[in-house]
């Protein structure tokens, strides 16, 4: 290395990428806006919060392969955002009577855990990847949740029923992918451990 240059920066320490501009409009802009409206009963423009909520959480991923701009932080903004938003939706559709309150406690209750183990494991975030399970979990829950809305803008009872079976379903791989997660946090900090000694 020639003297006096500084090395070429990390891509992956980037922070202002496109993906990751995304994933801050997601949390401080499309998330808020979603809740409003559901809040205030506009059931029909809210699935349109919704839709780019959702559209963002695709796109950021796609756009973060595509340009080549993959970074940490928007390996751990991006599940973030995920499950912020689909909790706080949760959470809000409970209060507004929209959803069964057993949906949000079950969602809650595998967060929770998962935020505990790694509080508790890796004194924060943990080294963990997103798999399959967390993907179908994410999706089913982010198709679920405004079917919910849809049949409510329509008060459609046959509606509600097939969001609602969304909706379950998307809890049930929540609840594997949890355990999954939990397996990948063990695995991970057994090595951690093994590796130290």
């Amino acid at each position: 290395m020639a003297a006096g240059r500084n090395p070429s920066p990390d891509p992956m320490e980037k922070v202002w990428t496109i993906p990751n501009i995304l994933s801050y409009l997601r949390i401080v802009v499309f998330m808020p806006l979603s809740l409003a409206l559901i809040v205030s009963g506009h059931y029909a423009w809210s699935l349109v919060a919704l839709f780019l909520l959702g559209s963002s959480d695709w796109l950021d991923g796609y756009l973060a392969r595509r340009l080549n701009q993959r970074s940490r932080l928007g390996e751990e903004l991006d599940p973030i955002a995920d499950r912020a938003s689909i909790l706080l939706t949760s959470l809000t559709m409970v209060f507004t009577g929209i959803l069964p309150w057993e949906v949000f406690a079950l969602i809650a209750v595998v967060d929770v855990t998962l935020a505990g183990i790694a509080l508790v494991l890796f004194k924060g975030y943990p080294n963990s990847h997103v798999n399959i399970f967390g993907k179908v979990r994410t999706a089913l829950l982010l198709v679920g949740l405004p079917l919910l809305l849809f049949a409510e803008a329509l008060h459609s009872p046959g509606w509600r029923v097939a969001a609602l079976v969304v909706v379950w379903v998307g809890v049930a791989i929540h609840w594997l992918a949890g355990a999954t997660y939990v397996q990948q946090m063990v695995h991970s900090w057994r090595s951690t451990r093994t590796n130290k000694r």
